[in-house]
């Protein structure tokens, strides 16, 4: 099945557009695709060569993790059971699985026929089945992953789906090699959804200001820090007075959301705990609607998170003051 979209959750101010005058000799922009989103790159920092080869690691990682392209990794997984080793989709599997125990199950990364079944019933009007829900839940139980020296195994009858790490992922990597290359004056924006930010590259300006779209009257300041967020506004479905989205609850197996929005932040002071920080972004904002508030606070205190929690008469609690 195809996949929807992702969408843009939130926007930057017009107090960011300056950012590239004090730069122009340094750095570089470029575009890419990857995990069904436009991605810019702007380094202010380094050249273009770095954008370059930021570029490509997205797509790399993109076409890697993609459970659609027959000739991708999962993809192969998911139909094959087993499968060569292959060193990234090994990482993502890796950190997916430690996440869920992370998240105590509420991210869960063998959901892809359940999505699915949930994709396909939504864009023909209707909700799925009770009988269908339990039995790909039943399918999805007991699913794990085996690694040997040399193969990828995965054991049970769920199937594997990596976007809601995916671009985090990609995140990490990017960071990776940003690090790497002393560079710390930039900004990537993953569709929007997901960002990763550097200095400003403008002494001028010392922090992007970020607009929660879902909420457009809220804004914070945000610099050296990754940011993911989650948010059903485009991707909702009003069925039989019922609203529905394709974030799936791995609990219950059903679709209708108890939130409009959640976002989480990670300042890179905070990050030394985290090996895959914007992995851990990513899979939590996912993770959040099947959490309580309460649950979801006490979550984002012991990793040293803020975050936003929000519904459809405004944002219900936040640790960012707004």
């Amino acid at each position: 099945m195809k996949r929807l979209p992702l969408i843009a959750i939130f926007a930057f101010a017009v107090s960011c557009a300056p950012l590239l005058s004090s730069c122009e000799n340094q750095g570089g922009s470029a575009t890419s695709y990857g995990f069904d989103t436009l991605w810019t790159i702007d380094l202010y920092e380094g050249s273009q060569s770095d954008c370059d080869h930021i570029k490509n690691l997205i797509a790399d990682v993109s076409d890697t993790l993609d459970p659609y392209k027959s000739h991708s990794p999962l993809a192969k997984l998911n139909a094959n059971r087993t499968i060569e080793m292959n060193d990234t989709l090994k990482e993502a599997l890796s950190i997916s699985t430690k996440l869920q125990e992370e998240t105590q199950g509420a991210f869960n990364p063998f959901m892809l026929e359940l999505n699915d079944a949930w994709k396909q019933n939504l864009a023909q009007g209707k909700a799925l089945e009770r009988d269908e829900v339990h039995s790909l839940l039943d399918k999805i139980a007991g699913t794990c992953i085996e690694f040997s020296l040399d193969s990828i195994r995965l054991e049970g009858q769920g199937s594997i789906d990596l976007g809601a790490i995916g671009k985090g992922y990609c995140m990490d990597l990017i960071a990776r090699y940003l690090k790497e290359k002393s560079i710390k004056a930039y900004r990537i924006s993953g569709g929007r959804s997901s960002l990763l930010l550097g200095s400003s590259g403008n002494a001028a300006i010392q922090a992007y200001n970020i607009i929660p779209e879902d909420y457009p009257t809220h804004s914070f300041k945000a610099i050296e820090c990754g940011i993911s967020t989650s948010s059903i506004s485009q991707q909702r479905y009003e069925i039989d007075g019922f609203t529905y989205s394709h974030i799936v609850n791995p609990f219950t197996g059903e679709a209708r959301p108890q939130y409009k929005m959640t976002l989480a932040r990670l300042k890179f002071d905070d990050m030394s705990p985290f090996d895959f920080p914007n992995s851990m972004l990513d899979a939590s904002t996912t993770a959040f609607f099947s959490m309580g508030v309460d649950e979801i606070s006490s979550y984002c205190s012991q990793r040293h998170l803020d975050y936003i929690v929000g519904g459809e008469d405004g944002i219900l609690r936040n640790s960012l003051g707004l």
